[in-house]
């Protein structure tokens, strides 16, 4: 039996109808990801790190600045010297114990200590590492900071973990993994 022109309309609604319903939901999951991926990018902390003298020339170290939209949540922070891990709070007692010819007892010596998921707010900046640079052997300490590299490990408000690092240079081939975006 031949289909009445009514019931062959009737399937072509249906047929657009569902054909509409998955584009909406389509378009509606598409729109989902570009809201979520707006929401990360507002919050998005981005770190840079980078060696500094203070305004009165007394100190030089290493600084990190949050320029991005959202505060860095900080989970680890280290220095890497020559394929050496070394903790950002024990750098004294590593200058000390190899010796380092810079290194003069009772130097005034600033290291960050970081607790867990400390946040480097918007604009912000800290001190990592600050050395007193008066009277120091500056061929000897300049060689030093070259070797040296701050790695800092963070994460933003919506979970993303990021890398910032001073010199992609001279970390070792076993953290290179670190500094994949």
């Amino acid at each position: 039996m031949p289909l009445k022109t009514s019931d062959k309309i009737a399937m072509v609604a249906i047929v657009i109808s569902i054909l509409s319903f998955i584009y909406s939901a389509y378009l509606n999951m598409e729109q989902t990801k570009l809201q979520i991926k707006n929401t990360k990018n507002s919050v998005k902390p981005l770190l840079e790190v980078y060696r500094n003298r203070s305004r009165s020339e007394q100190f030089l170290g290493y600084q990190i600045t949050n320029q991005g939209l959202g505060p860095a949540l900080i989970f680890d922070m280290f220095f890497l010297r020559k394929g050496a891990k070394i903790r950002t709070d024990s750098l004294t007692d590593y200058a000390i114990e190899v010796k380092m010819p810079f290194w003069k007892e009772g130097r005034r010596f600033y290291q960050a200590k970081i607790d867990h998921e400390d946040a480097l707010r918007v604009g912000d900046s800290w001190w990592i590492l600050k050395i007193d640079t008066a009277n120091i052997d500056k061929a000897n300490f300049d060689q030093f900071l070259d070797d040296l590299n701050l790695i800092v490990r963070y994460r933003s408000l919506t979970d993303d973990t990021f890398t910032a690092y001073f010199s992609r240079d001279n970390v070792p081939k076993e953290y290179q993994y670190l500094l994949k975006r």
